[in-house]
């Protein structure tokens, strides 16, 4: 009998304009030379990536993680400024390039509005707050595809069950806005909603103190795949179609070497709706290398 494909989706972050610009493209490149699909999740608000250097007052390793993340060499000089000193653009300005990457058979998920607000104050966002992100980001998003967004994913894993229920208020039905293993539903009196976990851990997070190597930084990732049914690979395009773009090569290989077959988001969404999937539970966790808390599910016991 011949054994069956294991399944995985690349999930791929755009937080910012210049990754939008510049690393997209090199990605996009890379996945039509190996007919490889990936979920591409876009802010659609304007990019204001210059204000993050707030968390250094509120998050505890901050610059830690700015020294292990070699950030002067992934973000451009723009990409600190943006929205502050630089004026804000938007990523929806590629048009050209959006439009190629949904000929090329990706998907665009909505990945808020603005990335910054969604992250840094999403603990006083109340539900009201929180529609108002949403509906902003499906009004810009309808404005330039021409459809609705086909899932969400929250910025920097920040979520819960009050944003699940505005995102089904929304009409969303499939989201990717939490980390673990184990896909599921979210689930309450009046929404439910498909959560499909990223793996536990991404590169940003696993990059050490002392040199970059790709095969062992690699294990530290891949390790977390033979855990899950269907792994989701969280990627950023500023890291992964940058710097670091030999490992998001490396990483292709080993999903290749290893039989997996790559789908979008909402394919695997179609996958996983015909199995019986448990409801979810969503907690806060600190995953090592990351300076804040991230929603983190898991099956209700």
């Amino acid at each position: 009998m011949k054994e069956q494909a294991k399944t995985a989706v690349l999930k791929i972050d755009v937080d910012t304009e210049r990754s939008m610009q510049e690393c997209v493209p090199r990605m996009a490149d890379e996945l039509a030379a190996r007919d490889i699909k990936a979920s591409f999740c876009i802010p659609t608000g304007i990019d204001e990536s210059g204000l993050a250097v707030m968390r250094a007052f509120k998050q505890r390793d901050f610059f830690g993680k700015m020294i292990r993340n070699r950030a002067w060499r992934v973000f451009h000089p723009r990409t600190f400024l943006a929205g502050t000193l630089v004026p804000a653009h938007s990523l929806l300005n590629h048009r050209s390039l959006i439009a190629r990457l949904m000929q090329n058979g990706h998907e665009i998920g909505l990945h808020g509005y603005s990335h910054q607000v969604w992250q840094d104050k999403y603990d006083s966002l109340d539900e009201s707050l929180m529609s108002d992100q949403i509906e902003l980001g499906c009004e810009s998003y309808r404005e330039i595809m021409k459809c609705e967004p086909p899932l969400f994913a929250a910025p920097a894993w920040q979520f819960s069950n009050q944003a699940a229920k505005v995102l089904y208020d929304h009409g969303f039905k499939i989201s990717s806005s939490c980390r673990g293993y184990q896909s599921g539903w979210l689930k309450g009196d009046d929404y439910k909603v498909l959560e499909i976990p990223s793996l536990p851990a991404t590169l940003d997070e696993v990059l050490p103190y002392r040199p970059f190597k790709t095969e062992r930084e690699l294990e530290k990732i891949v390790k977390h795949a033979k855990k899950s049914t269907l792994p989701v690979f969280g990627l950023h395009a500023e890291f992964e179609g940058g710097v670091y773009f030999d490992f998001f090569k490396a990483l292709l290989d080993w999903l290749e070497t290893e039989g997996y077959k790559l789908v979008l988001l909402t394919e695997a969404a179609d996958i996983l709706k015909r199995q019986e999937l448990p409801e979810l539970q969503i907690e806060w966790h600190n995953v090592p290398g990351r300076s804040f808390p991230v929603a983190w599910v898991e099956a209700d016991r």
